[in-house]
């Protein structure tokens, strides 16, 4: 999911704190009203947000296994809820939290809940923030003009902060749609490009009741198909268009990311900025969302083992998909002027190796 066009109409925040000694929870500290925010404040937070969700790497759709979470988003969101209705649901979600930080190991931190909109038409949203409190520093200034510091020891949501982590949940634009089907992403500054596992377990899963999609195989085979798709109906020379058809194998097979992700390929391997909004657009109009997604090659490998092109009068090449681009190359060149005196087009190719069989 693109998130874009963040706009926050309600907050609020509580503190959930690390386990005793013997593991026991400690109750929250709620917050007892809506958290006011300038309009400033409120346009730096929701590009906070924005900024974060829209990693390439420490963000990612997830599927709803567990609705406790986005069932107490959907009652935030009620028409009928007053913001002192909001601040008292807004608890459980300060329970959920508390209740799925089960080790020590895991630390407190504020919660901040959110509501608004997001996207192009806006869609009704619930965010949940957790940050660990940071110590910094505040310049001021004294009587006489001089420079002072102030220690702050409370500080969060810094932009240097990494110790925090965001779970949205957007409503579908379907009428009655099940909570399950909420579009849900997940931003966590531990999680990595190359392993997705290193996200918070707790957070995503035991208080979002959110997981790993299970169909990433078929995602990443419908990625493979549309870009292929995409570049054969480029109006590109033929050699281009095999250089890219080169790039998308290197980007599933080769490459040890352990995630795929459109504004990734379109900004590593697509020649242009014209070229790269074409293919954003394309694969925004197929559905195909650009937020990262688990990487699963299980139903590529024969399409990705072997390249195969072909020719008119029915002439085809075929070699080893992940080296093609080392060892063919070809070029589109102007052949002999047929009886009509128009110059067809021919294609040269240099395979870079000799024959060892012929039948």
């Amino acid at each position: 999911m693109t998130v874009e066009n963040l706009i926050i109409t309600r907050i609020v925040a509580h503190e959930v704190f690390r386990r005793n000694d013997d593991k026991t929870l400690v109750p929250p500290d709620y917050g007892i009203a809506l958290t006011p925010l300038s309009a400033k404040a409120g346009e730096v937070l929701a590009t906070r947000i924005i900024k974060a969700m829209g990693s390439n790497s420490k963000s990612m759709d997830m599927v709803i296994a567990n609705v406790a979470a986005v069932s107490v988003g959907d009652a935030l969101l009620s028409p009928a809820v007053t913001d002192a209705d909001f601040v008292q649901i807004s608890r459980q979600v300060a329970d959920l939290l508390a209740a799925a930080q089960t080790s020590r190991q895991w630390p407190g931190g504020i919660l901040v809940i959110l509501q608004g909109t997001v996207g192009y038409p806006g869609r009704d949203m619930v965010a949940f923030i957790k940050a660990e409190v940071q110590e910094g520093f505040r310049k001021m200034m004294d009587a006489n003009g001089g420079i002072t510091v102030q220690f702050l020891d409370e500080l969060f949501l810094t932009p240097e902060a990494k110790l925090y982590k965001i779970g949205m949940f957007v409503r579908p634009a379907a009428a009655g749609a099940a909570l399950s089907d909420w579009l849900a992403t997940v931003y966590d500054a531990a999680m990595t490009g190359k392993d997705r596992t290193t996200a918070a377990h707790y957070f995503y899963n035991g208080f979002l009741g959110c997981e790993f999609p299970e169909n990433a195989a078929k995602f990443t085979k419908q990625f493979h198909d549309l870009s292929r798709d995409f570049i054969s109906k480029l109006d590109l020379p033929e050699e281009e268009k095999s250089d890219l058809h080169n790039a998308l194998v290197t980007y599933l097979k080769v490459d040890n990311s352990a995630t795929i992700q459109v504004s990734e390929f379109a900004d590593s391997f697509l020649p242009t900025p014209a070229v790269k909004d074409a293919f954003l657009h394309f694969m925004d109009s197929a559905g195909f969302t650009d937020q990262p997604v688990a990487k699963d090659i299980s139903e590529l490998k024969a399409f990705l083992k072997f390249r195969k092109v072909e020719f008119s009068h029915n002439i085809k090449l075929t070699a080893p998909a992940e080296n093609f681009g080392d060892f063919i190359t070809m070029e589109t060149i102007e052949g002999d002027a047929g009886p009509d005196g128009e110059l067809p087009l021919w294609t040269r190719i240099i395979v870079k190796a000799e024959v060892t069989h012929q039948s």
